[in-house]
């Protein structure tokens, strides 16, 4: 199952500042006392689960990966941060991460691990139009 990533970069020219040299992705954790927001809804036959916080510069890389120690449907994930490298806005940045699955039924229950541990993501439905 593939990934989608979609990512909401807020850059302004509050200040510039070199970051740590490149890490490998880690657990996400928020900052400044923001929290992570999960949230998962159904729209037809589609289940999106999105996760939303602020980080402390601009340039981080935030994505949902399948956890491989969980062989489950659906799927558990991990919410990965990967730190910029390089010079960056010292800005506080809003960042979405979310993936699209498909078979998860409303009112059925994702789970999600990060920097502060596993969270249960219940699913909902989403009106469709008129």
């Amino acid at each position: 199952m593939r990934s989608a990533l979609h990512l909401t970069l807020g850059i302004c020219g509050l200040g510039i500042g070199a970051a740590a040299a490149a890490e490998p992705p880690a657990p996400c954790t928020a900052v400044h006392g923001s929290i992570i927001e999960y949230s998962a809804v159904q729209r037809g036959t589609k289940t999106y689960l999105v996760a939303s916080s602020m980080l402390p510069t601009s340039g981080w890389v935030v994505e949902f990966k399948v956890r491989p120690e969980e062989v489950t449907h659906p799927p558990q994930y991990t919410l990965l941060c990967k730190k910029p490298s390089g010079v960056v806005a010292q800005v506080l940045t809003r960042y979405t991460a979310s993936v699209v699955l498909s078979g998860v039924q409303v009112g059925s229950t994702l789970v999600v691990y990060d920097g502060l541990g596993k969270h249960e993501v219940p699913v909902g439905a989403v009106m469709p139009p008129k």
